[in-house]
């Protein structure tokens, strides 16, 4: 007589799905990871460990790295739920995501002369060379760009507007400085940035490789956060200018938290700069006129934090100058600026570090763990000063 297995009640075998959601409510898993793995395999056990698993795939395994997987998701988000998630008026549909990591431009191979004509061109171009600084010079007459790729786009924008309802947390890595208006001859840039305007309820945003840019043919063009996201608190963006319009464009979304500025460029050194006159400045509360179109007054709390994350060596010091400047201007530090140094690997303590892949690794290991946004986890702390 075959010996009987053990059975297990179905209640158990999906409290062990739920097992798989890691600790921390808002990281996604890569497709890698066993417990991503797992949750997969349980999707075709049965219905009913189908819908546990799936809900955890949705909540913790967005993770879309390649054109192919993001052309895939895009098709399942157009086709109907299947007719047994009917039962009881329950629907839990594939499209109410509510985080998001979005890298589906695969990089395209070059052979080692385009490299070396890019290098060259990337050297002249620089704003500093001297502190590795990153260049948003036009190189897409150098090197093909992936992100001129109509079908990937299309399903970027797809996804975008199929989860929009619900997507709260979004994280890219795209290429997007690499193909400017005047080279977008298959006009990508346009359809990229129809899906991104929808992302009304997004509150939390991080850009890896770029400040979103999807600047159209208009200088003036204001970026899609400022304008279209009316819900968000936290914003990440690589390498911005820091200007006083980008200021300004930050007083738009009225419940901005923290606003977090790996490697970002100015025109006078870093130390120099003074960010919370700028800030206030912005708000029309520091005497400056503000009157232009871009540039009215906001009615926003004055409090924000503003994180400042790069190689430790090349953080700044700010001028002693500052230190009684902006304890006139905020006394009570409304105004935080804070400090994140990327951390080099143990493995590459002794070998030569490359400033720009350490933080964006950095920003990127933060905001897939969910703790880009968390004082301890990142090790921020108070900009630091000269010595009077």
């Amino acid at each position: 007589m075959a010996q009987r297995l053990p059975f297990l009640p179905m209640e158990i075998i999906l409290d062990i799905i739920q097992c798989l959601a890691p600790p921390n409510p808002d990281e996604i898993l890569p497709p890698t990871d066993e417990r991503a793995k797992t949750a997969l395999s349980f999707t075709r056990v049965c219905q009913a460990t189908y819908i546990t698993a799936t809900r955890l795939l949705r909540q913790h395994c967005m993770y879309i790295d390649s054109n192919a997987k993001a052309c895939a998701l895009a098709r399942c988000l157009a086709l109907p739920p299947p007719s047994f998630l009917n039962k009881d008026g329950a629907q839990p549909t594939l499209t109410r995501v509510e985080k998001l990591f979005l890298a589906p431009f695969t990089t395209l191979k070059t052979s080692e002369e385009e490299l070396s004509e890019l290098m060259v061109r990337l050297e002249n171009d620089s704003f500093d060379n001297s502190q590795g600084s990153d260049t948003t010079s036009n190189t897409s007459d150098v090197l093909p760009s992936s992100l001129n790729d109509l079908p990937t786009v299309m399903a970027v924008r797809d996804i975008l507007l199929a989860v929009a309802p619900t997507l709260r947390r979004l994280t890219i890595d795209m290429p997007l400085r690499s193909l400017y208006p005047e080279d977008d001859h298959q006009g990508v840039r346009p359809i990229l940035r129809q899906g991104f305007e929808a992302l009304s309820n997004l509150e939390e945003f991080s850009s890896i490789r770029d400040e979103l840019f999807l600047r159209m043919d208009g200088e003036d063009d204001l970026p899609v956060w400022s304008l279209h996201w009316p819900k968000l608190r936290r914003l990440c963006l690589y390498n911005v200018y820091l200007e006083d319009i980008l200021m300004h464009h930050l007083t738009r979304p009225q419940h901005l938290e923290v606003a977090i500025f790996p490697r970002a460029d100015v025109d006078s050194p870093l130390t120099q700069f003074d960010i919370k006159q700028e800030w206030l400045s912005a708000l029309g509360q520091s005497g400056h006129a503000v009157n232009s179109l871009h540039r009215q007054p906001s009615n926003r709390p004055t409090g924000i934090t503003i994180v400042l994350a790069n190689w430790a060596p090349l953080q700044p010091v700010f001028s002693a100058r500052l230190r009684s400047r902006w304890a006139e201007l905020d006394p009570d530090n409304l105004v935080r600026i804070l400090l994140a140094d990327a951390i080099q690997p143990r493995a590459q303590v002794d070998g030569d570090v490359n400033p720009i892949e350490l933080t964006q690794e950095f920003i990127m290991q933060h905001a897939l763990a969910g703790t880009l946004w968390e004082e301890g986890p990142m090790g921020l702390r108070e900009a630091p000063f000269e010595q009077d």
